[in-house]
């Protein structure tokens, strides 16, 4: 039997999934591509999908204008050009991102408008509502700190350098949820080749997603409660790590309306 894999590389169905397909619909165009014209179950071997499965991914693959269905009774699969179909795709998604950022303009307006106003904040950590530290373990500090604090949820971006010690890795995530919170984390391309950088949080429950356009790493909590953001630079070869905590939620909130559009346009990855 001939896997996704084999047909196409796991450099194309990577990209596939960046470019924001599901791993099986990833798989079902790449097999069709080397396979067509083919029916659905003949598809569902050659992908190494369960035929249920491969109707989906075939009937989405079609609405997303990657391939078109011929025959009569049993139908026939025909895949559209990669060049074609992959422009087309991408402009749709662009015309989505575009209308998406409307919408949540819209809606940050409409809710600054509608939600009261607290009658006195809470600050973050120290008492205050902005606080720098530089230094790699300041930077950890605060870290531990938000996490620490979640109440319901964490979101984290995390990108290189990697400043934490592999046995630190995962520590105050897997505390965050046995407490009961749930965790979204976005990883940076570079950083999933080791399992070990997700796998715990992930059989613990946490959603990992990967993204190349991560702007810096982040953590917020409690949707927008408090967050920190960081910048971390090789300076002769030592760590140069530079962070801001946000205590205020008015200040925290445009960080968690960036993360939640770096979630969306983020992709899942195929060894998850």
């Amino acid at each position: 039997m001939t896997t996704g894999d084999d047909s196409g590389g796991r450099d194309g169905l990577r990209g596939l999934l960046d470019l924001g397909l599901s791993t099986r619909e990833a798989r079902a165009y790449v097999a069709l591509l080397r396979h067509a014209p083919a029916t659905a179950a003949e598809l569902a071997d050659a992908a190494g999908i369960s035929r249920p499965k491969v109707y989906e991914a075939l009937k989405s693959l079609e609405q997303r204008g990657f391939c078109t269905a011929r025959g009569g009774r049993v139908s026939r699969f025909h895949p559209v050009d990669p060049e074609v179909a992959l422009s087309e795709w991408t402009r749709r998604r662009e015309q989505q991102r575009r209308m998406a950022t409307q919408r949540d303009d819209r809606l940050v307006g409409e809710l600054v408008r509608i939600l009261p106003v607290p009658e006195r904040a809470s600050p973050g950590a120290g008492g205050r509502y902005m606080h720098a530290r530089i230094g790699v373990e300041s930077t950890l500090d605060i870290f531990a700190g938000v996490t620490g604090r979640a109440q319901h949820r964490l979101d984290i971006i995390v990108t290189e350098p990697v400043i934490q010690e592999r046995s630190a890795w995962n520590v105050n995530e897997t505390a965050a949820l046995r407490r009961g919170v749930s965790l979204r984390v976005i990883y940076s391309p570079e950083l999933i080749a080791d399992r070990a950088r997700y796998e715990a949080i992930v059989a613990a429950g946490a959603e990992v997603r990967c993204s190349d356009d991560l702007p810096l790493k982040m953590v917020v909590r409690d949707d927008g409660a408090e967050a920190t953001v960081s910048l971390v630079a090789d300076s002769d070869g030592d760590l140069v790590a530079t962070s801001v905590g946000i205590g205020h939620p008015e200040l925290a909130a445009p960080f968690q309306l960036m993360f939640t559009r770096q979630w969306r346009n983020a992709a899942a990855f195929l060894d998850i």
